[in-house]
């Protein structure tokens, strides 16, 4: 069979990183498999990836139809999959060329409510902002009809996001929830519960950007009453710059004592100990750019709660490994910090629960097998 993955900015350093992680490693499954995969995309790196071919356009915007229907032409896909968002349905011209293809749409990006984006902008980059609630400028109608004229389907990254989609076009087409994987093997966690100390801290852990909720979290911590409460921030890639941001914010809090920081480049194994030895891995999302980030599973799988924002398809990962709390609300999310800090038994209870949230999370391999499936259904 000949898969085609439509895809902007498809390079390895964007690999660790959604929607390219799940198309990398889906994409490379697929050709292990036997079948001939294409990625179409827009950036100059257009050499194999392990029986991957890469096909470079000069751009996946609609005024490129042309050089993009030559190519799908030419490869002859029996399925193609897309990665869409509600202004790339109504700005692509060239999504109509799917109509002679088997066309589905990935998602991998959370459709927003007005208030949930009103809520985050305060947090916000300005080039947030714009990436963000420029979608919100597309009417529904025109992104919902052209979804459904287009495609004959769409895979979502949760149940969440497939139940909006389809009350979203009155279910005028199936959306299919298949999640993001881990590897399982490179985070097999110790058996049972790990033991309750008072010497643990809170972690941080991905890059130091607003949108993840690093500065509400600061200003969380600047709340809680207990002085023992200690914050540990793991800025993964984080350069000297970036890092004396962090200080600086840090500073003008005046949470000093309390925060450690640590950025550049972290060893799996580094990374795990942090993660192991944590209260809690804290998730204070502002918006999720990628509606199940693999790090949330990671942290739940290694035997550690997690407390996340009330966002997309981040409850129904989480389940009872840990808190949820509404997002951009600085006092629930101190409150929860303290809560858990003071009850050690509370504690106990979500370390169990992870070991049993641990079962639902599947290794890349299934993740892979299930797409495959849906593919050559």
């Amino acid at each position: 069979m000949i898969v085609a993955f439509c895809i902007p900015r498809f390079e390895r350093a964007n690999f660790p990183l959604q929607p390219w992680l799940t198309i990398h490693r889906v994409a490379k499954a697929l050709g292990d498999r036997g079948h001939s995969v294409h990625v179409i995309t827009d950036n100059a790196e257009t050499e194999e990836h392990e029986k991957i071919k890469i096909d470079g356009v000069s751009s996946l915007r609609g005024t490129n139809s042309k050089q993009i229907g030559r190519l799908l032409s030419a490869i002859k896909p029996n399925r193609v999959f897309v990665t869409i968002t509600p202004l790339s349905l109504a700005t692509a011209g060239w999504y109509q060329i799917l109509e002679r293809h088997s066309a589905y749409g990935y998602l991998s990006y959370p459709f927003y409510t007005n208030q949930q984006i009103l809520k985050a902008f305060p947090y916000l980059c300005w080039k947030d902002r714009w990436e963000y609630g420029r979608n919100l400028l597309v009417p529904r109608r025109v992104w919902t009809d052209r979804l459904v004229r287009h495609f004959n389907g769409v895979i979502c990254q949760s149940a969440h996001t497939a139940q909006k989609v389809e009350t979203l076009t009155k279910s005028k087409i199936n959306a299919h929830a298949i999640p993001p994987g881990i590897d399982t093997e490179r985070w097999a966690p110790e058996m049972g519960p790990k033991t309750v100390s008072d010497n643990n801290y809170f972690l941080y852990l991905g890059t130091a950007s607003r949108i993840r909720g690093l500065l509400l979290l600061l200003d969380a911590f600047t709340r809680l009453s207990d002085p023992d409460i200690r914050l540990k921030i793991l800025a993964r890639g984080a350069d000297e710059i970036e890092l004396a941001e962090i200080k600086r914010a840090v500073e003008r809090r005046h949470i000093n004592e309390r925060v450690s920081l640590q950025g550049g480049w972290m060893e799996t194994a580094e990374i795990q100990k942090q993660i192991q030895s944590a209260t809690a891995v804290l998730f204070p999302f502002i918006l999720v750019p990628s509606e199940l980030p693999v790090s949330v599973l990671e942290a739940i799988y290694f035997g550690t709660p997690v407390i996340v924002s009330d966002l997309v398809g981040l409850p129904e990962v989480v389940g009872n490994a840990g808190i949820v709390v509404p997002h951009t609300d600085v006092k629930k999310l101190a409150s929860a910090i303290q809560t858990l800090h003071r009850h050690k038994e509370y504690q106990a209870k979500l370390n169990t629960m992870c070991l049993e949230r641990r079962n639902t999370i599947m290794s890349w391999d299934s993740v892979c097998n299930l797409w495959a499936d849906f593919i050559t259904q």
